[in-house]
């Protein structure tokens, strides 16, 4: 569970994340600059050569990195559990003290990015089950926030428990109430009579002031693995309001997709363009640089009690097992 040496071939998404790592395990809870550009140095006269795939200059590979930091404090705000120092010659970890709400959401974002990329640990990190099973209460929180309504997390194993149906109904009649969609009382013929949870992993809604029919409803898969573009979550929400509701919703639900990543453009594309090109294929797409902030939105709106966040009772437990996910990787460091 050992850093890696600065990763200086490493793309920039790569090398911020790395940055952000060391930052959290080193001395004192900061990465500085100087320290980087030693390495650098050395690594310059040890192989005859500029260390930095392709940037000539140490400045031109390190603003490179910076500005992938500058742009996730920009999107994240407070959600964001990283600052340079007053004299922006280091980055800091603001500290175990100090998680809370979306920076906890960041954190886990973080670690689930870097668990098995060798650019940043020598060896990789295992990705627990408790750490998945966070992520998908983290994505709906988050869903909740991105609507201002209410969210359930759905996903299999669900904390409850309950089975597909009871699920459905709790859902759709007992948390929704609006009597806009019903689940059939008996399985279709044809399934297994196993069914988890349909490709269905959060749903979120906004409910209208009149209670009637023809509210927002959001339908979200979560992909806390890599191979995250081989889940589009469109056909799984069409075959659910074919096989499953009585009554279906009268407006399309907004297809959404969940991923603790950094959106890194391709082919020299924008950040922008390269979202709206993802977004076709899996609706509104909720990634590291945007997650936490809408994760602590939707846990705000709960504790005003204007919305239900389904879950959000497990944060205290998320910051705890994030604190001490940080002491046994400190432990491993090598500070000398």
């Amino acid at each position: 569970m050992r850093l890696q040496a600065v990763p200086f071939d490493a793309d920039t998404h790569t090398a911020a994340d790395w940055m952000e790592m060391k930052a959290i395990l080193g001395p004192k809870d900061r990465l500085s600059f100087t320290d980087i550009e030693r390495a650098w140095e050395a690594n310059r006269e040890s192989e005859d050569q500029d260390p930095g795939g392709g940037f000539e200059q140490f400045d031109e590979w390190l603003n490179a990195r910076v500005m992938i930091i500058q742009r996730r404090i920009e999107l994240l705000g407070e959600s964001y559990p990283f600052e340079f120092s007053d004299d922006d010659t280091a980055l800091r970890f603001k500290g175990d003290a100090e998680i809370a709400d979306g920076e906890a959401v960041y954190l886990l974002c973080l670690f689930l990015s870097v668990a098995r990329d060798t650019s940043v640990f020598v060896d990789p990190i295992p990705i627990t089950p408790w750490m998945r099973d966070a992520f998908q209460a983290c994505s709906g929180w988050a869903a909740a926030g991105s609507i201002d309504g209410s969210s359930y997390v759905f996903g299999w194993p669900r904390v409850d428990g309950s089975d597909f149906q009871v699920a459905l109904h709790d859902v759709f009649v007992t948390l929704m109430a609006d009597g806009e969609i019903v689940p059939h009382s008996n399985a279709p013929a044809g399934s297994a009579g196993r069914e988890k949870d349909a490709g269905i992993d959060v749903i979120a809604w906004k409910e209208r002031i009149d209670k009637s029919s023809g509210k927002l409803n959001l339908f979200g898969q979560v992909a806390s693995g890599a191979n995250w573009r081989d889940k589009p979550i469109s056909p799984y929400i069409d075959a659910l309001q074919k096989n499953w509701l009585a009554s279906p919703w009268i407006i399309p639900p907004q297809p959404a997709m969940f991923i603790p990543f950094s959106i890194v453009p391709l082919f020299g594309a924008t950040y922008r363009e390269q979202v709206r090109y993802f977004s076709a294929m899996y609706g509104s797409i909720f990634y590291r640089e945007i997650l936490p902030a809408y994760a602590a939105r939707g846990l705000l709106l709960e504790r005003s009690g204007s919305i239900f966040c389904h879950r959000s009772n497990e944060l205290p437990r998320l910051i705890a097992r994030e604190k001490a996910f940080i002491k046994v990787l400190r432990r491993t460091q090598d500070y000398s």
